[in-house]
């Protein structure tokens, strides 16, 4: 970023409300990986990956809320615990920095009383976070995660890289003692 930013400006990413699709979630795992030893600068790099391609407060509070989730996992902490009202690693962190209203619902625990039809795996990002954080509430083990959120149709496949991305990473550390 460094030096892409003595050139020209790294950030690029669109700030327009309808440009908040889910396209820098699919690639976000690696962000917060790599930072896993310092979960603060995790969510903030996670922030910083997504805005080269996209600005929205709404995506990019999404990357720091999944990033904060993905966090949690590898350091092992407990399904109930990560799906719990505004899970952080970092306490404080959403008061520190609120999260956008919408990303705060979901956030809050809007997954767990919503069900198919009104749960949708769209291509926008807070409904794509949703249908992703409702597959794994409502399911055991990654297959199962998996076929659920196939089954909400729509944009199924970056539902699924969800899953596939973060989920077998979330279920793995959550369900293996």
């Amino acid at each position: 970023m460094r030096k892409l930013s003595t050139y020209r400006n790294p950030y690029s990413g669109s700030e327009v409300v309808y440009s908040a699709g889910n396209e820098s979630i699919m690639r976000l795992i690696p962000v917060p990986l790599f930072y896993v030893n310092n979960p603060k600068q995790a969510i903030e790099m996670s922030v910083q990956s997504s805005r080269t391609t996209h600005g929205t407060k709404e995506i990019l509070d999404t990357c720091r809320y999944f990033a904060g989730l993905l966090i949690g996992a590898v350091q092992g902490v407990k399904k109930e615990v990560l799906l719990s009202p505004l899970y952080s690693p970092v306490e404080g962190a959403w008061n520190e920095s609120s999260l956008s209203p919408k990303i705060s619902e979901v956030a809050k625990g809007s997954f767990k009383k919503l069900n198919p039809p009104d749960i949708k795996g769209t291509g926008y990002v807070v409904k794509s976070l949703e249908a992703a954080l409702w597959a794994f509430f409502h399911s055991d083990n990654f297959e199962d995660g998996l076929l659920l959120a196939f089954n909400l149709s729509d944009d199924t496949d970056t539902i699924g890289l969800y899953l596939d991305n973060s989920g077998s990473l979330l279920w793995n550390r959550v369900y293996t003692e």
